[in-house]
């Protein structure tokens, strides 16, 4: 063998102790075999550090070649070509206990018995064939892998060949002591209680006459498979399946006395036995995956990979056709993009109309390949949710083509055939709760059913009714119903009401006894590009509520006599509302409309609640995107100056900071350190403020955005694009650094009284904020005690015309007298 061959014992990531004891055993029959591991399960973790010299360990496989692998796990397979290219495979040798389909070509040589109940069974039978010497210290290694993935011989399905190669094992000197040591798994009072919280979130269903049981967490901790093990209210059910997910991955156990469960997860590319199985899925969320269960368990077929859910036969364009025919193809077959091919029929790209549009006024003859888009390729095979990761990884793609086995294009799928197909899916999933409307909006709930064209059913939806339930109060008012936007414009103006239209979204706005109201025919929307304004169209309820930016914003509240102030939640809503979690509806929300970006840090801040660990990854995909760049300017200024409106405008502005929120909209970056030191002063003016006036300092949150962005090159337009109050630009024109300057000079209080009377409360504040506590000091004092200050004086001898210079020098004089500064 060369000095690049090798022969590598591979183990499959988070490696069990049947595949640490498994590989331990090749390793005796191939005595030069190096061995190269990534990750174990915490039990084969603790075997491996105490015998871990017993290896020749393998760092990297870089720079090998014809390399010879030996592996105990068919999910190996994929993981070997994830680290290697094909051709510096030589062979791959693989033992296991699970029947898979492996492809030829894939240069394996498989030993395979599914009737055993531990793989190193097998293994040991191929020691013993081969007549390889097994000391007392390898007899204990490997009985260790037994005992564990029979469970010490408690499982259905093993084979009395386990029981012969474990009897063996114990004449060769295999030490039960030592196997107990690492396969027998002590419940910590800490681990008992972690169980309790477990089992709060089983749901049991009925299923075909079976008690499944489900049990969704928020982690990923290796442990809490072996603390549920043997728990009696598990151990009693037909079956059960724990799903854990982390921000990217997600991973399923199943175990069942009756149920074939592997069957189950084989169908999502797990595996294991019959009565026990798991699986390993990216970027697919644990509801997503739970629903895919259910439906495989009742026995139907869900939709679950590319051919499912693909536009078949898209029309394609040829790559030497002129842009002009290009164009009017598209045109006539009312189609916004498609897939170009060469030749030989593979693709090569996309084109959209829009590029062609454009491309009419520069050259009609020009060809489609010269505008081409690159576009990611999938197989039909492949599951839906790595489409939803390509589109994830490539925001900006108009489409996925997706290929067939021998590598032709079968069909596209588009980002609205995604989000099609997760509408679909929520429709299962409907829930109703019922609740008190407070009585402040009764009055006007009333009146606005009497506009309605009559027959339509009205609701109140979105974040009206999230603040009913969290008995916040709310100005805003949002309806929403199925009729006709154009009837109820006429209907309300026949009402003398005063309407604002939004053309082209279906909705009307108008002020109402104090309140905001805004009224909306159910719509869909499309976004032809990342962060576009959405293109409007005709709906469904659900539709409607489907475009929303969060689940706490997607409840609807009946307001028709039969079922007044029952809430309709499609998405999971009420739950997410109970848990102060802020989830985005499907994984291409933050792309197809980057402001969400801003409301959802808004929002976490505004009502105190988290992120989802799904959320919060796909906000930080986004940015690390630059998806911010793509939103309309006017969108995000308006999303800005609402967060200025928030009581909690700082600790928004916080989580600004931490995403770099700032210098992706303005490409500038603030000085932290000086703004955190002035936000101190600037809360010390408005903490005074409120203790001397009774009302809060409502500015406070436009002087913080000023020390935010004052040093910006583009402040101006800056400025006017999030409409500025006046006195922001007053700001402008004034030498802070001087006035301050001044301030501190001042010996007498009448000097700091003229320094301070040419400016409003505003600029004051401004003071306070950038000076020292000196200078806050004196803004008080000039605020309480000197700028109102009213002199003991008789005006009635005094001429008319003189009285207002009178009065203010005897002021001057007397402020002098009473105080110091």
């Amino acid at each position: 063998m060369s000095e690049k061959s090798a022969k590598v014992l591979l183990l499959p990531p988070n490696a069990d102790l049947d595949a640490l004891s498994s590989i331990y055993g090749i390793s005796l029959l191939e005595k030069d075999a190096k061995l190269f591991y990534t990750s174990f399960s915490p039990k084969a973790r603790k075997l491996f550090e105490d015998i871990k010299d017993r290896f020749n360990i393998l760092k990297s496989l870089e720079g090998l070649e014809n390399i010879h692998i030996f592996t105990v796990d068919y999910s190996s397979i994929d993981f070997v070509f994830g680290l290697l290219k094909k051709e510096k495979i030589k062979k791959i040798t693989l033992f296991d206990h699970h029947i898979r389909h492996i492809e030829k070509e894939l240069l394996v040589e498989a030993y395979i018995d599914e009737t055993l109940g531990a793989c190193t069974t097998l293994i040991v039978e191929h020691l013993i064939k081969k007549d390889v010497s097994i000391s007392k210290e390898d007899a204990s290694v490997l009985l260790c892998g037994i005992y564990d993935d029979t469970n010490y011989f408690s499982i259905k399905d093993i084979s009395p060949r386990d029981f012969e190669v474990a009897s063996y094992l114990i004449k060769m000197g295999g030490d039960i002591e030592f196997v107990n040591k690492y396969v027998k798994y002590y419940i910590s009072l800490k681990d008992l209680i972690h169980v309790e919280e477990y089992l709060k979130s089983l749901e049991i269903l009925n299923i075909n006459g079976k008690k499944i049981g489900f049990i969704v967490l928020d982690t990923t901790q290796e442990s809490v498979i072996e603390s549920l093990r043997d728990v009696k209210e598990l151990e009693n059910l037909d079956a059960y399946f724990i799903i854990m997910s982390s921000s990217i991955n997600t991973y399923v156990v199943a175990r069942s006395k009756t149920i074939d469960v592997e069957r189950i997860l084989s169908k999502l590319g797990g595996g294991g036995h019959t009565l026990a199985s798991g699986l390993k899925l990216n970027f697919v969320s644990s509801k997503k995956l739970k629903s895919i269960i259910l439906e495989l368990l009742k026995e139907e077929n869900p939709k679950i990979t590319l051919k499912d859910i693909m536009t078949k036969h898209p029309l394609t364009l040829k790559k030497d056709m002129s842009v002009e025919e290009a164009f009017y193809t598209l045109s006539n077959f009312k189609i916004s993009k498609a897939p170009v091919l060469d030749e030989n029929e593979h693709v090569i790209g996309a084109i959209t109309k829009k590029i062609l549009a454009k491309a009419l006024d520069i050259s009609k003859d020009s060809k489609v390949q010269e505008l081409l888009v690159s576009i990611p390729l999938l197989k039909e095979d492949d599951f839906i949710w790595e489409a939803e990761k390509v589109f994830l990884e490539n925001p900006l793609a108009p489409m996925i083509g997706v290929l067939d086995k021998e590598g032709k294009l079968v069909g596209i799928i588009t980002k609205s055939d995604l989000i099609r197909h997760i509408t679909e899916d929520e429709e299962r999933n409907i829930s109703t709760k019922h609740i008190n409307i407070p009585s402040y909006m009764i009055d006007i709930i009333i009146d606005i059913k009497n506009f309605i064209p009559k027959g339509e059913k009205l609701y109140l939806v979105g974040g009206v009714v999230r603040d009913i339930i969290l008995n916040r109060p709310s100005y805003d008012i949002d309806f929403v119903f199925e009729g006709d936007i154009d009837l109820l414009e006429q209907s309300l103006k026949s009402h003398g009401i005063k309407t604002h239209r939004f053309l082209g979204f279906n909705s009307v706005h108008f002020k109402y006894k104090g309140f905001k109201i805004e009224i909306s025919s159910t719509r869909r929307e499309y976004y032809e590009m990342a962060g576009s304004y959405p293109v409007v169209s005709k709906a469904s309820l659900k539709e409607d509520l489907f475009r929303r930016d969060f689940t706490i914003n997607t409840l609807l509240l009946s307001l028709d006599e039969k079922d007044f102030g029952t809430v309709i939640d499609y998405f999971g809503a009420l739950n997410d509302i109970k848990n102060k979690i802020i989830r985005v509806l499907h994984p291409l929300s933050f792309i197809e409309d980057p402001v969400r970006i801003l409301r959802a840090i808004r929002f976490e801040a505004k009502l105190n609640f988290k992120l989802s660990k799904d959320t919060k990854r796909l906000l930080e995909e986004a940015l690390q995107k630059g998806m911010l760049k793509y939103a309309p300017k006017g969108r995000i200024f308006n999303e800005l100056k609402i967060a200025l409106q928030e009581k909690e405008f700082e600790n928004i502005f916080e989580t600004y900071k931490k995403y770099g929120i700032i210098e992706s909209l303005f490409e500038y970056k603030p000085d932290y350190i000086y703004i955190e030191e002035k936000s101190k002063n600037l809360k010390m003016f408005s903490d005074w403020y409120l203790l001397e006036y009774k009302t809060p300092f409502k500015e406070a949150s436009w002087i913080f955005f000023w020390l935010l962005i004052k040093n910006a090159p583009s402040l101006e337009e800056i400025l006017k694009a999030i409409s500025a109050p006046a006195f922001i630009y007053r700001f402008l024109e004034i030498n802070i650094k001087h006035i301050i300057s001044e301030i501190l000079k001042a010996k007498k209080p009448s000097e700091l009284y003229k320094i301070l009377k040419p400016f409003g409360l505003e600029e004051l504040a401004l003071f306070a904020t950038e000076g020292n506590v000196d200078v806050m000091n004196r803004i008080v004092k000039y605020l309480s005690h000197l700028k109102n200050l009213k002199p003991n004086i008789d005006i009635s001898s005094i001429p008319p015309a003189d009285r207002s210079k009178v009065i203010e020098e005897s002021k001057l004089i007397e402020m002098d007298k009473i105080y110091s500064l």
